[in-house]
């Protein structure tokens, strides 16, 4: 449970605070705040954070560092950008998602799965991340997997809900046609409209597929 803490109200103002609509435009600026400082973490990392506290309600900062693979230092710096923009709250004792990080994140990320992507992937963990309306920004899928190769993961592979079928770019195959399985197991995972899409980030590791599925889906933003 979150512990019955009052802290004091930043101070930031309410126009900085209620510019985004959405969390697209809000990740571009801490994007763009990351590349005009040296810090230990970068997007991925602040995704991961917020990813992280969708699935738990309140985590310590010490279960985050271990969570999110950067040290207590750079966790309490990424927590204080995060309380900037109103998207975390913190006590004492940890931190948790406001109303306002919550609905903001689970809009475009209602969901973070592990699953088995049977003959769809190469590694042997694999972490799949359900991103909301964004087919428009996938061509053939190299921009997300590429991305998973930058930040040291064996790939990325991207699926997109469009007439009611899982297809993979660039040739469109329908996914229950190469892995019956694996799409059921993904019909089951998310609840899908058109024009949603999943990455699947495959690694050696459980966090190496988290971090490479995270690094894919920030290229849909």
């Amino acid at each position: 449970m979150v512990p019955a803490v009052v802290i004091p109200a930043m101070h930031v103002s309410s126009s900085r605070v209620n510019m985004f609509s959405s969390i697209s435009p809000l990740m571009k600026q801490v994007e763009n705040e990351l590349s005009e400082r040296r810090v230990g973490f970068n997007l991925t990392h602040v995704l991961n954070i917020l990813l992280q506290l969708t699935k738990e309600r309140f985590l310590s900062r010490k279960e985050l560092s271990k969570r999110i693979g950067i040290g207590e230092g750079s966790i309490r710096t990424l927590i204080r950008l995060l309380a900037r923009y109103r998207l975390i709250e913190t006590f004492k004792s940890g931190v948790c998602l406001t109303d306002l990080g919550k609905e903001m994140v689970l809009s475009k990320f209602p969901r973070m799965a592990s699953i088995k992507a049977g003959k769809l992937t190469i590694g042997k963990f694999n972490k799949a991340i359900h991103v909301k309306d964004c087919s428009e920004r996938v061509k053939d899928g190299l921009k997300q997997r590429d991305a998973a190769l930058i930040h040291g993961g064996k790939g990325a592979t991207t699926i997109v809900y469009r007439n009611n079928e899982l297809v993979i770019p660039p040739t469109w195959e329908r996914v229950r046609d190469r892995d019956p399985e694996t799409y059921k197991e993904l019909i089951s995972l998310f609840k899908l409209e058109e024009g949603d899409v999943i990455v699947i980030g495959t690694g050696d590791s459980r966090k190496n597929a988290e971090i490479s599925a995270i690094a894919g889906s920030l290229t849909l933003l």
